[in-house]
């Protein structure tokens, strides 16, 4: 099974325990299971939050949104961009364009 569809089968489970009353915390880092919750939530199958925790100097600064496109900065995504071009760079270089 592609980790895609475990992920949605995932989330399914999440949203229906999360619409019986059930209280989850979730602290997860990847892409496609952040994107596949704020989905669901823009879909109005379900309400949630999403918080990040950022480091400013000395302090922890909390943001909190009702999805993924509510935080100010998502490092998963981040990090996945980089790579992505990282990738290209190296297609590039190896492709002599």
């Amino acid at each position: 099974m592609a980790p895609g569809k475990g992920f949605i089968k995932l989330v399914d489970s999440l949203v229906q325990l999360a619409n019986a009353g059930v209280q989850i915390v979730l602290s997860v880092h990847d892409l496609f299971l952040m994107k596949e919750l704020s989905l669901r939530i823009e879909a109005g199958e379900t309400k949630a939050s999403f918080f990040e925790l950022l480091q400013e100097e000395s302090n922890i600064r909390v943001v909190q949104g009702e999805n993924l496109d509510d935080l100010l900065t998502v490092v998963a995504l981040e990090a996945a961009l980089d790579q992505y071009d990282r990738e290209q760079e190296v297609l590039l270089r190896d492709n002599d364009y």
